[in-house]
């Protein structure tokens, strides 16, 4: 199981083995599929009320490109979902100029209409300089949101008035799964809190196999 969810009607998402799934009401079974894949994703209403998911890729949709960018597009999808997969096209939340996976949160849904986005590894700069992989980062090994933590309102579409890059998360996510921000945002919307082991940078965790802080941001508004 990649991960469990719940959704705005009180149901629930599911990534199994098979795709990603949302069971809510009236609870037919099997279980509708959303996705034949499985990616970082998050659940909640749009401005217009209407429920949604949150994908780092929408992998499915079959009428065409939806995004200009690299493979991970930050995506919207409408619900229900009662042609899968010849959706609606979903909605391109930001537009990568380069190959980032994203970590995702809208958990803030219900009191505020923006979205957490955090990147994911990509640079061998993100590495503990201790570390016999580690390279200085460059223009050849660092990208556009590398690093990043993002704030994007649910409409935003890829306009730059509704996108914040929020900082740099500074963590050597190379290191392992425990080393990845997971940017979260408060259910207010105010905060933002992330992990990082950007104290340890230099010289590593030494006998300790994972050293992160918590760090947070805010607040927001």
């Amino acid at each position: 199981m990649h991960g469990f969810l719940t959704t705005p009607h009180d149901g629930v998402a599911v990534d199994l083995s098979g795709g990603s799934f949302l069971w809510e009401s009236p609870w037919t079974t099997p279980l509708p599929q959303i996705q034949s894949a499985t990616s970082h994703n998050d659940f909640g209403l749009d401005l217009n009320g209407k429920e949604v998911g949150v994908f780092s890729d929408f992998n499915d949709y079959t009428g065409g490109a939806y995004c200009s960018g690299a493979p991970f597009r930050g995506s919207v999808v409408q619900f229900p979902m009662s042609s899968w997969p010849n959706l609606l096209e979903p909605l391109c939340i930001v537009n990568e100029p380069t190959d980032v996976a994203w970590e995702i949160s809208f958990r803030d849904w219900k009191s505020s209409p923006w979205v957490a986005f955090s990147a994911m590894n990509t640079s061998a700069a993100e590495y503990f300089n201790s570390d016999a992989s580690y390279q200085s980062p460059s223009s050849s090994n660092w990208n556009v949101y590398s690093g990043e933590i993002v704030l994007a309102r649910i409409d935003a579409n890829n306009d730059p008035t509704k996108i914040y890059r929020l900082t740099l998360s500074h963590s050597r996510q190379q290191q392992g799964f425990w080393a990845l921000p997971r940017a979260t945002i408060s259910r207010d919307g105010k905060y933002v809190i992330f992990d990082s082991n950007a104290a340890w940078g230099q010289t590593g965790c030494g006998s300790i196999t994972d050293c992160t802080d918590i760090y947070l941001i805010g607040p927001l508004l």
